[in-house]
């Protein structure tokens, strides 16, 4: 894990220990975004207290038009909610911004 991603395993246990988060797994999960070719591995999967899967994925920067194209690949085809993690400055109060990637609206 790089340094945002153990902070975030942190504050997931955290969850764990108030009840709101079941379980979590590192890089427990490879999705197929394209036949053979493109594949998404997603920081974190996260069980909810109520059963719900979640994947979360950590930011370190600015995204990136693959990873941004990945995961918007990603929520049409399976699911699972997918959320994109980033770490806040302290400056700006510290703690989490965790946006989820929404899926894409049908086209008629």
């Amino acid at each position: 894990m790089n340094k945002t991603e153990k902070a975030y395993s942190e504050h997931l246990q955290a969850r764990v220990v108030s009840g709101e988060v079941w379980a979590w797994w590192f890089e427990a999960v490879k999705l197929r975004v394209a036949y053979d070719s493109c594949w998404l591995t997603v920081d974190f999967m996260v069980q909810l207290s109520d059963g719900t899967l979640e994947f979360h994925d950590c930011k370190g920067g600015p995204s990136m038009d693959d990873a941004v194209v990945k995961e918007k690949v990603i929520t049409d085809l399976f699911p699972f909610r997918l959320f994109e993690v980033r770490k806040r400055p302290v400056k700006n109060g510290g703690g989490w911004d965790i946006k989820e990637v929404g899926r894409q609206e049908a086209t008629a």
